[in-house]
């Protein structure tokens, strides 16, 4: 089964999205952390005004969420704008080869074949498909290339006969842990410092 095909900046962009995303509790993690900081930001300006807490317990929150906007929404985009601009191979034309035994990409800068079973795992959405030669290192498979002639199923079929895992049965507990532990430290340690300075008696 043969696919040709030439890579769009959108591509990068719906891969590094997809790679980027985290496992459910990560997600909602992140989701709870930002929604709390946001929460006492908020009700901590009548304290603010009151002189009963330091403008400084707001600001620093609120600047801290305006980077992370600013990164997320405004300079990461740039970046691989950039990056798709820069890297001559990722905007030329290609052709995949899948067989039996592996798969084999090829463009004019180069070739490469993997065997099914060397990888590691891979992700998809409704846009994209990532095969991981490691954890950080991947192949994109954009649907509206890939799609056709069933090649999807084939992958998906392939992957699934040499036992690689789809990215979410890929566990890193240690990781879960850290992500755990952070979450309530932030907590403790911002409710401590809103309840203190605003003279609030936990009791």
């Amino acid at each position: 089964m043969q696919f040709h095909g030439q890579y769009q900046l959108a591509d990068v962009r719906a891969a590094h999205k997809l790679h980027a995303q985290q496992s459910r509790l990560a997600t909602w993690a992140g989701y709870f952390v930002v929604g709390l900081v946001a929460c006492m930001t908020v009700l901590g300006i009548p304290f603010a005004l009151q002189g009963r807490l330091p403008w400084t317990l707001l600001l620093l929150p609120a600047i801290a969420l305006g980077v992370w906007a600013f990164y997320r929404f405004y300079l990461l985009p740039r970046q691989l704008e950039r990056v798709f601009e820069q890297q001559k191979d990722l905007s030329a034309p290609f052709t995949v080869d899948l067989t039996d035994t592996g798969f084999e990409w090829r463009n004019e800068f180069g070739s490469s074949r993997i065997p099914w079973g060397d990888f590691v795992k891979w992700k998809e959405n409704q846009e994209m498909v990532l095969l991981y030669r490691s954890d950080y290192a991947y192949y994109m498979l954009p649907r509206r290339i890939f799609e056709a002639q069933g090649g999807i199923a084939y992958i998906r079929e392939k992957l699934q006969q040499h036992n690689v895992r789809a990215a979410n049965q890929v566990r890193h507990p240690v990781q879960t842990v850290l992500v755990v532990v952070l979450v309530l430290v932030l907590i403790v340690v911002f409710l401590f410092q809103f309840l203190a300075s605003s003279g609030i008696s936990a009791g």
